[in-house]
């Protein structure tokens, strides 16, 4: 066996030891960081974490902000949420709920009304209860079949997210990813991406744990595969992690995805749950992760 394919082999086993970790992580993570709504001292105040010192950060003027925090569960460090309040409208969207110190929910709640908690995978449910009980009117949207089903643990669930393109059919636009779920059948979603029209009427594409975009060269990132493609200088773009290359229904409808996003000129950013937001020409960076796909 030559050493091209000893070190493929190697990356995936390093891979399915990755799988069956965060498998194992997420489980316990269900009996420790997520915690029912019923326990007395789960209070909103008990979920708040350090941010990354930026605060509230404006990503386009009067319609799309975000807060990064740190994560204490199982999983990446860090965590981004995403505020979007459509055009002419003062409802806010809040993507994979986070709480924050005080003074940024206060500023977060300057901005509009909270109507819609989007709980966008089973994974991003740890702070779900304690957003429901701040703000009880909120609709609370997310996937349906398995993933309703796990965040429905934590939190009631109001609605089907890609009922939202219908409310905000301008703003918003929800996308099955293409080659993560079986084109066949509308089930099996671990997640959806989303694009946020923007003040300059350019769109803002996002997803949770489907990219990332590390920058350092750590070991974790190494073997989950969660730096982003290094460009020409230094800097990285996004990446489409080795657990999810793992778990795609259909790689070549996977790239497909990606280079049809590649072909289109109206995509500003690239916004993830973790890593850096990616802001510009979105052109190669999504070829770059299309590429990427082996």
């Amino acid at each position: 066996m030559d050493s091209g394919n000893l070190t493929r082999y190697a990356i995936g086993g390093i891979a399915l030891i990755g799988v069956v970790f965060v498998g194992k992580a997420m489980n316990k993570q269900e009996s420790s960081s997520i915690r029912r709504p019923e326990e007395q001292q789960d209070t909103f105040e008990s979920h708040v974490t350090q941010d990354d010192g930026n605060g509230l950060v404006e990503l386009s003027k009067d319609c799309l902000w975000h807060v990064t925090t740190k994560f204490n569960g199982n999983g990446p460090p860090w965590r981004r949420m995403i505020i979007y309040c459509p055009p002419k409208t003062t409802s806010l969207l809040l993507v994979s709920p986070t709480a924050a110190r005080d003074d940024i929910m206060q500023q977060i709640e300057a901005l509009g009304s909270v109507d819609y908690l989007i709980i966008p995978n089973a994974y991003h449910r740890a702070d779900a209860a304690v957003y429901h009980k701040r703000y009880p009117k909120a609709k609370v949207a997310t996937l349906p079949d398995w993933v309703r089903k796990k965040v429905s643990e934590i939190v009631p669930v109001d609605m089907n997210v890609r009922e939202l393109a219908n409310i905000f059919h301008d703003s918003i636009k929800v996308l099955r990813i293409g080659g993560m779920g079986d084109p066949s059948k509308e089930e099996g979603d671990f997640e959806y991406a989303y694009e946020f029209r923007c003040s300059d009427q350019t769109l803002a594409f996002y997803v949770t744990d489907a990219l990332f975009n590390f920058q350092d060269k750590s070991t974790a990132n190494w073997i989950f595969g969660t730096r982003g493609i290094e460009q020409m200088d230094g800097c990285c773009t996004p990446v489409m992690g080795r657990i999810s290359k793992y778990m795609a229904f259909d790689k070549k409808l996977v790239k497909e995805f990606y280079s049809g996003l590649a072909k289109r000129e109206n995509i500003s950013m690239i916004l993830m749950a973790h890593g850096d937001v990616f802001v510009g020409d979105t052109q190669k960076p999504f070829q770059d992760i299309a590429d990427n796909l082996k």
